[in-house]
């Protein structure tokens, strides 16, 4: 699966409309304990279900434990599978080339952030291995690698002497350099066009990768991530271990990067906010255009209205305090924070240091405009 087939699956579960029937969200490795890994997980499940639940989760189970037995391709690491019963039925199951935790749970919204998670910190890029005589291009794609094509260096032929002068063979020379080195930036650009990269990693001999930088377009050279030295005979498995390390590095600067504005903002008073609760109100109301998030954010479970949504913290209201109906129901806050930002389509980035984002309570957005109330206060 690839980026953007990940995206349009994230959007449909993040907006498939509720039931009174639960969804189960299966996340499974594959290996050859992933059985024993679903039953464990369904034996701690089956402890703490409401008896209204069980008809309709066994359902969606049996649903997922066909597809495990008989639709799991070769080459597959994990799986994703979606499975609602009762009246208005859902499956939808998900094969990927990169690991997933196990986990199976159930909520009355799909579980997304996992597949979030691995979007955004997906290993996504395209590299270039180049030496004097040959070049290779790479797609990696969320685990998936494709090696896009070869490009060989023209032929020189050994014409010295009667037919050619020194010079002549030497001007004939840089041509056919020239010419290999144009042919691997027009198949690269037509490789980053079609997969609508973003990023690339240069590799090879030092001389080759050189002159790939000299000679490129101000469009590619803005995606290049690094470059490094490589030998042109490397396996692609040993190609893509040593440019993930350089590429998991660059994406953790971004990450950084967008940590220190979100503390500028925050520190100004400008556009941004933190704090779970505060982030819920911005999503809630349209105004948050990049979600920030800890990989290591738990901010447990919290109770909403069924009638009308409203979120409920504090744990002695046994009613909802905007309707006052008592329809209440648990929910796990992550990921419906997640699940408001697919809907309002924000941007979402996940940083692995929890140190960076602990003076936010591990969450926080950039918002798109501030609030009257809040200009106000900034005027006063």
């Amino acid at each position: 699966m690839k980026l953007n087939e990940l995206q349009q699956h994230i959007q449909k579960l993040a907006n498939l409309e509720e039931s009174t029937e639960p969804v189960v969200n299966c996340y499974l490795s594959v290996n050859t304990k992933y059985h024993k890994a679903l039953t464990d997980q369904v034996r701690m499940l089956k402890t703490s279900m409401a008896p209204e639940m069980r008809v309709p989760f066994w359902e969606a189970l049996g649903r997922i434990e066909v597809f495990l037995g008989t639709g799991i391709r070769a080459g597959s690491k994990s799986v994703a599978v979606f499975a609602r019963g009762g009246s208005r039925p859902f499956f939808l199951p998900l094969q990927f080339h990169a690991a997933l935790p196990d986990r199976v749970t159930i909520s009355h919204a799909p579980h997304i952030y996992p597949l979030v998670e691995m979007r955004d910190n997906c290993f996504r890029y395209v590299v270039l291995l180049s030496s004097d005589e040959s070049a290779r291009i790479l797609e990696i794609d969320i685990g998936t690698i494709t090696e896009s094509l070869r490009v060989v260096r023209p032929e020189l032929r050994q014409r010295i002497g009667r037919e050619w002068t020194k010079e002549h063979y030497q001007s004939h020379s840089q041509a056919r350099s020239h010419q290999f080195i144009n042919e691997q930036i027009n198949q690269l650009n037509q490789v980053i066009s079609s997969g609508e990269y973003k990023h690339l990693i240069l590799a090879g001999e030092p001389r080759a990768v050189a002159q790939l930088v000299k000679s490129m377009p101000k469009r590619l050279s803005s995606m290049v991530v690094s470059t490094m030295r490589a030998s042109d005979k490397a396996k692609t498995t040993e190609l893509v271990s040593s440019t993930l390390a350089v590429f998991e590095e660059h994406e953790e600067k971004e990450s950084l990067a967008i940590v220190s504005r979100l503390g500028f903002e925050i520190g100004t008073k400008g556009a941004a906010v933190k704090g779970t609760q505060a982030c819920i109100h911005a999503l809630r109301n349209g105004q948050a255009r990049t979600l920030v998030l800890s990989q290591t954010y738990d901010p447990g479970t919290a109770r909403s209205c069924r009638s009308c949504n409203e979120f409920i913290f504090d744990d002695s209201n046994s009613s909802c305090p905007k309707c006052g109906q008592s329809n209440l129901r648990t929910i796990n806050l992550k990921e419906e924070i997640v699940r408001m930002a697919e809907q309002n389509r924000c941007d979402i980035e996940i940083v692995k240091s929890s140190d960076a984002m602990s003076a936010f309570g591990g969450v926080g957005c950039l918002l798109r405009y501030l609030t009257p109330e809040r200009d106000d206060k900034l005027a006063a």
